[in-house]
């Protein structure tokens, strides 16, 4: 996430972004948390699994079919690994990464 927050802000926003995706983040465990709770109270454990497990394959196929269209494989533009041709991080966040282009 914060790889992210940096490459795809403007220099300054960046603790600004990455506090509001922080934000984001902890709000979808809370959201989770209650939804799992109500689910196991009302229907009991085996009833709310199942359910989570099929909205994570849907969500997976979702996330599957969005990499796809929009075609979010990083590509190296001018010397630095761009992230679905928006941003750019610099190669020196990523020497690990130089190996695989």
């Amino acid at each position: 996430m914060t790889t992210y927050a940096n490459a795809l802000t403007p220099p300054g926003m960046q603790g600004t972004i990455q506090g509001f995706v922080a934000a984001i983040f902890e709000i979808g465990i809370a959201i989770g948390s209650v939804t799992g709770g109500y689910l196991y109270d009302q229907w009991g454990g085996r009833v709310m699994y199942q359910i989570g497990g099929l909205a994570a394959a849907a969500l997976a196929v979702v996330h599957f079919l969005i990499q796809i269209v929009c075609g979010a494989e990083p590509r190296k533009i001018n010397g630095t690994r761009s992230i679905m041709g928006k941003g750019e991080i610099p190669p020196e966040q990523h020497k690990a990464d130089e190996e695989e282009f």
